[in-house]
C-alpha cells in the first residue's frame, strides 16, 4: 500500500487597523503562525516530515460512541474498502505520525480523547495527556519522534468518552 499526505497546519489572520493611527497607506497587518508540508509521498523521511517517517498506513472513519464510550484499537482498525467490503488496518510496529479528530457540530456534547487505562496509546503527552473537544471543535497535529510509543499489544488503545450515541471523525497516519 502506498500513502501520500498533503498536510497543512497554518493560521493566517489579517488585522485591519483603524485609520486614525499613522497607517494611512496600509492599515493591514498579517499574522501567520504554523508550518506547511505539501505533497509528502509514501516513504518520506524525517527531513521532509520533521518526524520519524516513513509514513505507510492511514485510518480514516467516523466512530460512533455507544453508551457514551468507544475504543480505538490501533492493532485492528476496521475501515471500509468500498461497498460492503471492510478491511482491517493495523498500526502494529508503527507510530502515529499525524492525527485529526473532529467533533461534529451536530453532536450535543463534548468528547474526550485519552489513552486507554489498560493498554494506553498516549497520543497527547503521557498518562495525564487528554483532549476534550466541544461540538464543532477539532484538533490536528504532527507527532515528533519523542511523542507516542510504537503500537504494540500493550500500547494500542485510545478511548473516547462522551454522552449517548455521538460520533467522532478520526484520521490517523502512521509510519
Amino acid at each position: 500500500m502506498a500513502v501520500s499526505i498533503n498536510y497543512h497546519m497554518r493560521l493566517t489572520v489579517l488585522e485591519t487597523l483603524d485609520l486614525n493611527h499613522d497607517f494611512a497607506t496600509n492599515p493591514v497587518i498579517q499574522h501567520t503562525l504554523g508550518t506547511e508540508v505539501k505533497g509528502v509521498a509514501s516513504g518520506a523521511t524525517a527531513a521532509t516530515l520533521g518526524t520519524s517517517g516513513p509514513i505507510t498506513k492511514i485510518y480514516s472513519d467516523q466512530i460512533a460512541l455507544s453508551g457514551g464510550a468507544a475504543t480505538i484499537d490501533l492493532m485492528v482498525l476496521p475501515q471500509s474498502a468500498g461497498g460492503d467490503i471492510t478491511q482491517n488496518v493495523s498500526f502494529s510496529g508503527l507510530k502515529v505520525q499525524f492525527y485529526l479528530f473532529e467533533n461534529p457540530s451536530t453532536n450535543a456534547n463534548a468528547i474526550t480523547i485519552d489513552g486507554d487505562g489498560t493498554h494506553p496509546y498516549e497520543l497527547f503527552g503521557g498518562a495525564t495527556g487528554l483532549v476534550t473537544l466541544e461540538p464543532g471543535e477539532s484538533i490536528m497535529g504532527r507527532c515528533p519522534e519523542t511523542r507516542g510509543a510504537v503500537v504494540s499489544d500493550t500500547t494500542d488503545k485510545i478511548t473516547l468518552a462522551g454522552t449517548s450515541a455521538q460520533v467522532l471523525n478520526v484520521m490517523l497516519v502512521a509510519g
